[in-house]
């Protein structure tokens, strides 16, 4: 009965969006959900990437990172895609996937948040 709840009012969320809005604003609350860690002192979320052709996707990319017992900061990249897909009878299905987490020093945020922007507009 929960999960029929739940889709009734996904379907009514999707009535009042556009369909590439939803996949922006799916992208941000599965990074919202993901992060809320308190081993991260920062969150960023750098960029969303729109994109659309049979299906609207959106990439919503930034980094998080923690400062260790040292004073370091280690980042953690993150890109989440979303896509939602018309169906011919109006409603939306929404798929969510994250990428891997992967480790790297960073050098003052800068020199990351650039290299993380490049990786992002990446259109796969």
């Amino acid at each position: 009965m929960k999960k029929l709840w739940l889709f009734c009012i996904s379907i009514l969320l999707v009535s009042c969006y556009e369909p590439s809005e939803l996949a922006v604003n799916f992208g941000k609350e599965r990074a919202e959900k993901h992060l809320k860690d308190p081993k991260f002192s920062r969150v960023y979320v750098v960029e969303e990437n729109n994109s659309s052709d049979n299906a609207f996707r959106s990439y919503v990319c930034g980094y998080a990172d923690f400062k260790d017992m040292y004073d370091n900061y280690y980042g953690f990249p993150l890109r989440f895609f979303v896509k939602v897909d018309i169906t011919e009878n109006g409603l939306a299905a929404t798929k969510a996937k994250t990428s891997n987490f992967t480790i790297e020093p960073l050098d003052k945020g800068e020199w990351f948040e650039e290299k993380w922007k490049t990786n992002c507009t990446k259109n796969d």
